[in-house]
């Protein structure tokens, strides 16, 4: 019981100079000797977990290392100037933290319902994460600060100003949250469920990769420009994803690319685009055909407006370094926006090595074309729900086909047998020959 807990806590009073203390799933009173300092001069790592009556700490100065978990009544912590290292997660009535913590370098907070605001003073902190803290209104400026990740922080409305060494940012499900300072040092920033966002910061010259999901009023690029972020004011950039944003938009950014001058622009320094759901986008063959250093390429039928469709042979010139492509159509056959088929286009980007396509329902067969993809390497199918064959024998003469499309369905058979992997799913009525799954074996899911 609580009571014999007690008991054998306080008759377990800890030797002088200890430096490690860990106490778990303790039910009963604090005992008196941890109000003792003289048992802590050394003590340099603090664990409570599931400590239910456990109210406060105090001031250890030698300690470098604390975790607090499953405290629920712990309200105070005294000040720790030596303190390193702070995790505190399910310590409901924490209200603050000691105003000033000079050595903290990482602090990590979650689950803390009713803390207000944290430590004024955190000069050499590096490492900050917040996860469900809806009382949380604002956050100091940290200069040290190289990585942070807020999520689920209802409260939050801005971040610091003055952050000069961030360098990584992620912010989820903040949905008071209305603008992203400039951070000269940031290098990834990642957007998520932000409902009052409007605005990205207008230069990070340092951000290499960006991830945006789930800004329902964010604009993105309009035409004619309005201050947004544009790819010539992140110069640095090599990945972007965007998802489920119904009000981007793309104008603006392709009047950007086309503003820059030179053959060396640094806009054409992207490698990988994903755009999916984000059915303000258009994005089309104007601002792709400035972005001929792409290697991964993801679309879907609602951002996309590939139309219409340029010469295969004018694919290959402004996508020459394409290794991946990943291509959705919309699955909601009352939408106006639908391929339906895969693009005619797709097969020859002769450089491919995978390719990923989803949910085009027309499609009753995609043989004949699988020597044009000589490098391919990887290959997924899902949801074809009409999709009958990858192999075909047609009737076309080798004058008719040229020399680029096999005629022989054992020609196609050898080109799909080179897969390293194929993956087929939700494609119900796809027969593949005995010999081409005898081929693959195992490399076949």
């Amino acid at each position: 019981g609580d009571d014999k807990q007690s008991g054998v806590l306080e008759a377990l009073e800890p030797p002088l100079g200890l430096e490690c203390l860990k106490i778990s799933d303790y039910k009963g009173q604090m005992p008196a000797w941890h109000l003792k300092t003289e048992y802590y001069t050394m003590l340099h790592s603090l664990k409570l977990d599931s400590c239910s009556l456990w109210e406060k700490l105090i001031s250890i100065t030698s300690l470098e290392s604390l975790n607090v978990i499953k405290c629920p009544a712990l309200c105070e912590i005294a000040s720790m100037p030596s303190l390193e290292s702070l995790m505190l997660i399910d310590c409901g009535k924490l209200g603050q933290l000691p105003h000033h913590m000079p050595a903290l370098k990482r602090l990590e907070v979650e689950g803390c319902g009713s803390l207000e605001q944290l430590p004024h003073r955190m000069p050499a902190l590096n490492e900050l994460k917040v996860i469900g803290s809806n009382s949380l209104k604002a956050l100091v400026n940290m200069p040290a600060l190289e990585w942070l990740k807020l999520k689920g922080c209802g409260s939050l409305q801005q971040l610091p100003h003055h952050m000069p060494a961030l360098e990584s940012l992620e912010v989820e499900g903040c949905n008071m949250l209305k603008t992203v300072a400039n951070m000269p040092a940031l290098k990834r920033l990642r957007l998520s469920r932000l409902n009052t966002l409007k605005w990205l910061p207008s230069r990070l010259p340092s951000l290499e990769k960006l991830e945006v999901k789930n800004l329902a009023c964010w604009e993105g690029w309009p035409a004619g420009g309005s201050g947004e972020t544009t790819f010539t004011s992140v110069p640095c950039l090599r990945e972007a994803d965007f998802k489920s944003c119904p009000k981007m938009q793309t104008e603006g950014m392709l009047d950007a690319l086309l503003g820059l001058a030179g053959p060396d622009c640094q806009a054409t320094r992207v490698q990988k685009l994903s755009v999916l759901n984000c059915p303000s986008a258009r994005l089309g063959w104007k601002l792709l055909e400035h972005l001929p250093n792409l290697i991964h390429l993801r679309l879907d039928s609602k951002s996309a407006r590939l139309l219409p469709s340029p010469l295969p042979s004018q694919v290959s010139t402004f996508l020459p370094s394409l290794k991946t492509l990943e291509l959705r159509d919309n699955t909601n056959v009352d939408e106006e926006v639908k391929w339906g088929r895969v693009p005619e286009w797709v097969w020859d980007l002769a450089q491919l090595e995978k390719l990923d396509l989803r949910s085009f329902s027309e499609d009753i067969s995609l043989g004949s074309h699988w020597q044009c993809l000589p490098k391919l390497r990887e290959l997924t199918l899902s949801e074809f729900p009409n999709l009958k064959s990858l192999v075909d024998v047609n009737d076309i003469t080798p004058q008719q086909n040229g020399t680029t499309r096999p005629t022989d369905a054992q020609q196609q058979i050898a080109c799909l047998s080179n897969l390293q992997w194929l993956t087929i799913g939700g494609c119900l009525a796809l027969h593949l020959p005995q010999q081409l799954r005898d081929h693959l074996g195992q490399r076949l899911t």
